[in-house]
């Protein structure tokens, strides 16, 4: 990807028109002090006394906060949430964002999802975090939920350019017959999936396992993760499974595309640390969908994607996001190092 390039993609992101249909969820952080903790009287452990707490978007909902932060001015996420104080919370982030709530599906037996995170500080600079408190629903959609949904599906995909689909959670959205639809949509519209634990299941679909994702549903040993030549292999197995290219990403090696039984690798945009991987999948998802709509060759769409999560995952602590300026800038310290070299 030249600089040309990117200024082009940077000006045509708010013509595009992205629908989403996935598992959002609301992260949130709480920062402990622990030095102000003292022993409770009523039990023998010391409390975490809370001085900061930050909410932000998850999981699929992760990747329409980064398209919104990439420009993309017309965002359809098609979701579920619970009427609880998470369901509200995830509202107001989304109102915040400017993307609007037409198209979720809420219910009073349904859970938001949530991911809280304690992080305790101390005397030093380090930063210790607790095991994660998750709430997650623990039954899937009801019949009425899921019509709801994929009536919902059937309003955002009315006039998009592409379909996004994020499957997370094991009682989350993308349920058997959504899923039937999907594929069905992938025959009249570009649809690109990220699932965790069924990736390979996806029909007329771009799929993006990253590496440990492709060897679990094809049943490789993880150890062939590390195996470039192996990954090659998987990429071209899932293309051929899934009726459409299909790309495999490999941290700071990049990324590696499959089609018509071919493979490209696409470097990654090395990154010096401290860095924090949270959300960099999601991160890359945005940039590639919104970009691979556009009709550009795969290996610009995905070097896009890839300098996506090399801007966010240089924001530790948070699942962050990459404005167009902070795009450019990255780009212009790739491009000064690799003069360098």
């Amino acid at each position: 990807m030249t600089k040309e390039d990117l200024e082009q993609i940077l000006k045509s992101l708010p013509s595009r028109k992205v629908a989403l249909i996935g598992d959002g969820c609301v992260d949130i952080y709480w920062e402990a002090d622990m030095r102000l903790s003292e022993l409770s009287r009523e039990v023998p452990h010391y409390p975490l006394p809370i001085v900061e707490e930050r909410f932000s978007l998850g999981a699929g909902a992760n990747v329409a906060a980064n398209l919104a932060a990439l420009g993309v001015s017309d965002i359809r996420f098609v979701g579920c949430i619970g009427e609880d104080w998470r369901g509200t919370l995830f509202r107001s982030l989304f109102e915040k964002i400017r993307i609007p709530a037409d198209y979720l599906v809420s219910s009073p037996e349904r859970v938001t999802p949530a991911y809280c995170k304690p992080i305790r500080c101390g005397i030093s600079d380090v930063k210790y975090e607790d095991p994660r408190l998750d709430f997650n629903n623990l039954a899937p959609l009801s019949e009425e939920m899921e019509q709801r949904l994929l009536a919902s599906l059937e309003n955002a995909c009315q006039g998009a350019d592409v379909l996004i689909v994020c499957d997370q959670l094991q009682n989350g959205c993308i349920t058997p017959k959504v899923m039937e639809r999907l594929a069905e949509l992938g025959r009249v519209m570009p649809v690109i999936a990220d699932s965790r634990d069924r990736i390979g299941a996806f029909q007329n679909a771009v799929i993006k396992p990253n590496e440990l994702e492709a060897c679990r549903f094809l049943g490789l040993d993880p150890a062939a993760a590390e195996d470039t030549a192996a990954m090659k292999e998987a990429a071209l197995a899932l293309e051929k499974r899934c009726g459409r290219p299909a790309l495999i990403t490999l941290g700071d090696r990049g990324v590696l595309w499959a089609e018509g039984g071919r493979t490209v690798l696409v470097p990654a945009y090395q990154v010096p640390p401290p860095i924090d991987f949270v959300g960099a999948g999601d991160a890359f998802l945005a940039g590639f969908s919104a970009v691979y709509s556009l009709g550009l060759p795969p290996e610009t769409a995905l070097s896009f994607a890839n300098l996506v999560p090399a801007v966010t995952i240089r924001k530790t602590g948070m699942t962050g996001t990459a404005s167009p300026d902070e795009l450019r800038e990255a780009f212009a310290q790739y491009e000064d190092f690799c003069a360098n070299q």
